[in-house]
Parts: structure tokens; C-alpha cells; sequence
């Protein structure tokens, strides 16, 4: 029983290490050697096997787990070609964070498991800001967020969404942790500032959140400044984004060609109308609306929500969210942790492979447990 809590103890903190360590090396492989490391994709799978193992007596939980699983090999069952390999691993990513947080959920962390982890986070989240500031003084291609002429600098994080996922839940967690003292720590104007040196939409949009969350509820209304700031807030937005959506760099150039939805979405309403829905029209029968179901991972719209019952269908897609947010929201839903949630709701509208992102999940339960005790305290 020691042992078993002494592991428990450090799981957290060190799973953070492990996904960054093997993600940054997977960066490291793409940028110097043209080919993507595998050692993240078996990291992550032999967690999963463990979670999976570690659960086997919660057959409640384990049952979800086979409820979807159910719904896949039925759905694939009615598709050529459906058990593809690359098909059948997606949808082992999609499980991934149901069995992280049902795990975390039976085996809760202890105050030092909190602990390690938050100081985990924290190291990784000064490491990677600083690289991110290299990055940007010396120009260095591998700390770049894209390939190519586009702004954006995320450090060894692998993909900018990666880079958003993980700055968006830092800003909160620093929120969370500072309250009334945010703007006075180094360490968030810090995480402020490579936020925005992502270049990333979802990166901004954090930012303004994070903010008008502080301005809400750390600065007393009856104060003049109040409004003012939130006046103030608005109006910096406003101009941000007219002058990257009207006037200047990649957005605008994309609006002019193609529309300003097509700029916001960065084409993956394109992907939509386009790809997606013509795949449903022509492939998918009546069991498919129900279950879902694909063939091929190119004809996703990268529009997280929507790519959920591209997946899953609608009573499965319906089934994953509700498994989703009833395993993860066990703090009280009040102040911060509300614009949180609709802040990740928000991304998972805008941008794609949230769901499927198990470094995302590791991000999500650090801000959880720190949600879980500012409540406590």
C-alpha cells in the first residue's frame, strides 16, 4: 500500500516531464533529422495500457470505456477499409484522456502529488518562455511555432496547438494561484508575453479571457477603474483584430482571398464544406449518423467539436462529451473556473486534435487540481 501511494505521489509531476522530455525530442527529430520520433506516440500508449490495467476493477468506468468502443467497431463495421491501423489509433487517442481523468478520479492526488505537480508545470512553463525568448532574439527555426515565413515562436512544444493548449491552461493556472497578486508576478507578465509570441488566434483569444476574468472578478466595481479597464480591454482587442484581420500579415491576406470566415477558421471551414460533408454525403448510411464512422483521417475538419460526431455520431459524440465533462468538472463550476470552461469550449469551436491531444488532458488535470484547491482553501 506504501508503494502503490508513493507512485501515486509522483505520477502526475512525472508525467508532465515524460510527455514534454519525449515531445520535445519529437520537435528536435522533425526540425534536424526530417522524420518524427515515435518515442512520445509508445510513451503514451504504454500509459494508456496502464491506466486501462490500473481501472480494471472500476468496471463502471471501464464500461464507458466499452460502451464507445462498441460504437466504434459498429460504426467502422458498415465502412470500407474501416479498421485501418491509423483509423484505430485515432480513436485509442480520443479514449485517452477518459482513461487519465477516470484514473486520477479513483486515485486522487495527495497534497504533495499536488505539489510536485505544480512545480513541474511551473519549471516547464519557465524552461520552454525562455526558449520561446531565444527563439525570438536569435531567430531560431527550432523554437519556431510554423514551418515557414508565419510568425510564432512555442519553444520545444511540438505543434502550435500544442503550444496554445499549454499556454491557454498556464494563463489560468496562474490566475487560479495568484488571484489579486496576477499582475504583480514576473512570472505572468512573463507567460503574457510568450502567449502572444505564439502567434497563434487561440493564443490571443486566451489572453483577452484570462484578463477580462481578472478585471471581472479581482478589482472591486465600486473602484472607477474597473470599467475603465474593461473599456480599455475591449478596445485593444478591437484594434487587435481589425488590424490583423483588415490590415496587415497572413489573416488579412487570407480575408481578402477567400473571406473573413475562412480567416478566423484558418480554411478548416474549407476542410467543412468541402471535404467533410461530401465524405458524409457519399460513404456514410443510416448507422453511421448514429454511431459514426471514417476512413480516412485527411477528411476531418479540424473543428474539434464537429470532428467529435464525424467520429463518434450523434448519440456517440453526445455519449463522449457527457463522459468527457462529467469526468473532468468535480470542482464547483463558480468565478474562474466558469470562463475557463467556456474558454476551452470556445477552442474546441475553433481548432482541432483537442480531444486527441494527451498532452492536453496531462495540462487539464494540473489546472483542475489547482482549481480543486484554491476551493479547499
Amino acid at each position: 500500500m506504501e508503494l502503490k501511494q508513493h507512485f501515486n505521489t509522483y505520477l502526475l509531476s512525472s508525467l508532465l516531464l515524460l510527455f514534454f522530455i519525449s515531445e520535445a525530442y519529437g520537435k528536435v527529430s522533425i526540425v534536424f533529422f526530417q522524420d518524427k520520433s515515435q518515442a512520445a506516440k509508445y510513451i503514451k500508449l504504454g500509459v494508456l495500457i496502464f491506466f486501462t490495467v490500473a481501472l480494471i476493477q472500476e468496471k463502471k468506468q471501464l464500461l464507458k470505456i466499452a460502451l464507445l468502443c462498441c460504437f466504434v467497431v459498429i460504426g467502422q463495421f458498415f465502412l470500407k477499409d474501416g479498421f485501418r491501423f491509423e483509423i484505430l489509433t485515432n480513436y485509442v487517442k480520443l479514449l485517452f484522456p477518459l482513461l487519465l481523468f477516470f484514473y486520477f478520479n479513483h486515485h486522487k492526488n495527495n497534497v504533495k502529488a499536488r505539489v510536485l505537480g505544480f512545480k513541474m508545470f511551473e519549471t516547464i512553463l519557465l524552461i520552454n518562455s525562455c526558449l520561446i525568448l531565444v527563439g525570438l532574439l536569435f531567430d531560431i527555426n527550432l523554437f519556431s511555432t510554423y514551418r515557414g515565413s508565419r510568425f510564432g515562436f512555442n519553444g520545444l512544444l511540438i505543434t502550435s496547438a500544442t503550444g496554445s493548449y499549454f499556454y491557454a491552461t498556464a494563463l489560468f493556472y496562474l490566475l487560479v494561484k495568484h488571484k489579486r497578486q496576477f499582475f504583480k508576478k514576473p512570472l505572468v507578465l512573463f507567460t503574457i508575453v510568450c502567449t502572444f509570441l505564439l502567434g497563434t488566434k487561440v493564443g490571443y483569444v486566451a489572453i483577452f479571457v484570462v484578463v477580462a476574468s481578472f478585471v471581472i472578478h479581482f478589482i472591486s466595481i465600486k473602484k472607477k477603474k474597473a470599467p475603465l479597464l474593461l473599456l480599455a480591454l475591449v478596445t485593444t482587442v478591437a484594434l487587435a483584430a481589425y488590424v490583423f484581420f483588415f490590415k496587415f500579415g497572413l489573416f488579412n491576406k487570407i480575408r481578402v482571398e477567400d473571406g473573413l470566415i475562412s480567416s478566423i477558421l484558418s480554411y478548416r471551414d474549407n476542410l467543412l464544406v468541402e471535404i467533410t460533408l461530401p465524405y458524409i454525403q457519399e460513404y456514410w448510411a443510416t448507422i453511421h449518423y448514429i454511431l459514426g464512422g471514417i476512413t480516412d483521417l485527411q477528411i476531418r475538419s479540424q473543428l474539434g467539436f464537429i470532428d467529435v460526431f464525424l467520429f463518434w455520431g450523434i448519440i456517440g459524440g453526445l455519449l463522449y462529451l457527457y463522459f468527457y465533462a462529467k469526468s473532468y468538472i468535480t470542482f464547483k463550476c463558480t468565478n474562474t473556473s466558469l470562463y475557463f470552461i467556456l474558454l476551452f469550449v470556445f477552442i474546441v469551436f475553433l481548432s482541432g486534435n483537442f480531444f486527441e491531444n494527451a498532452s492536453l488532458a496531462i495540462y487539464l488535470l494540473v489546472i483542475r487540481e489547482k482549481i480543486l484547491e484554491s476551493q479547499k482553501n
